[in-house]
């Protein structure tokens, strides 16, 4: 989970992701093109949820933001690089048991974003949610 960089003040507040791989890379920076001195970078291979813009959530509404994964086709960000330092928090997800599984957002085959032997995701995810109240963790049930 990260904050979102959206301007909108209707957009969602956070991004969400999976993380598929940590690297520690050794890179060479060469400003002008003069070779620089090598230096560590550590990156997040992710592969990003998006908001289910269908979805109503909120306190209000009683209802858990739901979230799923960005289908792989064409221009969209299906996958991504993610700085360490940018991620707030890991987050608990919960399968939309009522939508399913779907083998549509991937390609056919073996992925690095599955485990080995899985075909299909869930199709989308409830984020769950935690208040603070007088110091106290309490979960939300509707």
């Amino acid at each position: 989970m990260t904050l979102s960089r959206e301007e909108d003040p209707e957009s969602h507040p956070f991004w969400y992701c999976q993380l598929l791989k940590a690297f520690h890379l050794e890179v060479s920076f060469c400003p002008g093109g003069v070779s620089g001195s090598k230096q560590t970078m550590e990156v997040l291979w992710v592969r990003w949820l998006g908001i289910d813009p269908d979805c109503k959530w909120g306190f209000r509404q009683g209802e858990l933001p739901k979230i799923g994964f960005v289908p792989e086709e064409g221009d969209s960000p299906a996958f991504g690089f993610l700085e360490p330092s940018l991620v707030i928090r890991g987050c608990h997800l919960i399968p939309a048991f009522v939508d399913g599984h779907t083998d549509h957002l991937l390609r056919v085959g073996t992925s690095a974003a599955r485990q080995p032997g899985e075909t299909d995701d869930w199709a989308r995810y409830y984020v769950n949610m935690w208040v603070l109240v007088h110091s106290l963790y309490l979960r939300c049930v509707y």
